[in-house]
């Protein structure tokens, strides 16, 4: 009877797994972000599963201006036209220590930059760390957050040049 109970205790587990979309090895679809411009139009898609340090983020996009754009998470998850200041701040979740005085913490307030080519499609996939979809650092967490596309960079990378430009696309991450 024992070995019968563990064997529907596994199958279960398995069949539970499979609800899951597979990408990539053993990450599994767990986000998805549709992107809307400051007219509300669509402007693409996201889809940000787990992986082994963070979270896979895989952005495409089109109609968006032609160069290259500043992303980021933001700690509000609420996107609305135009200016999408709903969406807040940067959601920078984890603690960094810059004195030497503990173990740097990845700055998860930056994703790589953007590259819209001149027909308005870009596309951009990478690994963010220091954030996961459930947990500590969720993504997904009570109020949300949201994947914001700001205008071209002007070669800065600070916090505060980031929060100057404008924003020109969001979308709500959304658990599939």
């Amino acid at each position: 009877m024992r070995n019968r109970m563990g064997g529907v205790g596994a199958l279960a587990a398995l069949l539970a797994g499979c609800a899951l979309v597979p990408v990539r090895g053993d990450e599994r679809v767990a986000a998805t972000v549709r992107i809307v411009d400051s007219d509300g139009r669509s402007a693409g898609s996201a889809v940000i599963t787990e992986a082994s340090r963070g979270v896979r983020v895989n952005l495409n996009t089109t109609g968006l201006p032609p160069g290259v754009h500043g992303v980021h998470f933001h700690e509000n998850g609420v996107c609305e036209p135009p200016g999408f200041s709903t969406a807040g701040g940067h959601y920078s979740p984890v603690v960094r220590t810059n004195n030497g005085g503990g173990p740097q913490v990845p700055d998860t307030r930056y994703l790589p930059d953007l590259k819209v080519k001149e027909d308005g499609v870009g596309q951009m996939e990478t690994i963010v760390k220091g954030v996961r979809l459930r947990g500590a650092n969720s993504l997904l967490k009570r109020g949300g957050t949201t994947l914001v596309i700001h205008t071209a960079d002007k070669g800065t990378r600070s916090v505060s040049s980031a929060s100057d430009r404008a924003r020109i696309a969001c979308g709500v991450v959304r658990e599939q």
